[in-house]
């Protein structure tokens, strides 16, 4: 509700400056390559902090190879991240909004880095080829992806989440982050 009694007063400033038309439109379009399918998804785009990152290394296996993917990857942060913590392991994330997915290509290229990262909807994988999900999503999309893990993912692997509880089932791992931190990571064990 506050966004929406904004939009009025920035209506009006605006018009005092006269500005082409072009510009609302590029405007407009550059809001579509950030939030390409969130009318769908119902998914905006979330970037998470190090706190959180630094919060899911525990969780993670330190002296044995797995495949790793953050679904809904943004930026790449949580596997650019994580991929010098752990030699070992693979990493992988998915975006399917076409800017954040090529600023992620852009900065894995630049960092020379080793994530390999796919312009995919999340929905679209198959979740069972991965021994860690990460997920920072929305709670309009728990439910889907926790059907998914739970039809997908093998025995033994983890399913972690980013301030998003699937309410239906307790999670095996509860882990608030340091204080000032925002969020709390849930984990579950398949």
């Amino acid at each position: 509700m506050p966004l929406h009694l904004g939009f009025f007063p920035v209506i009006l400033f605006a018009r005092q400056f006269n500005l082409p038309a072009w510009l609302y439109l590029a405007a407009f379009l550059l809001l579509v390559l950030f939030y390409w399918s969130s009318f769908r998804t119902r998914v905006p785009l979330y970037l998470s902090d190090r706190k959180a990152w630094q919060a899911v290394i525990p969780l993670l296996p330190s002296a044995t190879p797995f495949r790793f993917i953050d679904i809904g990857s943004g930026f790449g942060d949580v596997p650019f991240y994580l991929e010098s913590r752990f030699p070992l392991a693979d990493f992988y994330g998915t975006e399917i909004a076409p800017a954040p997915w090529l600023i992620s290509r852009v900065r894995a290229r630049y960092k020379r880095s080793r994530v390999t990262l796919l312009r995919r909807d999340y929905a679209a994988l198959d979740l069972a080829s991965f021994d860690v999900v990460f997920a920072f999503l929305s709670p309009a999309a728990m439910p889907s992806v926790w059907l998914q893990a739970q039809a997908q993912m093998r025995k033994g692997s983890l399913l972690i989440s980013l301030s998003f509880d699937v309410q239906a089932r307790q999670p095996d791992q509860v882990i608030d982050l340091a204080e000032g931190a925002r969020h709390t990571l849930y984990a579950w064990r398949m």
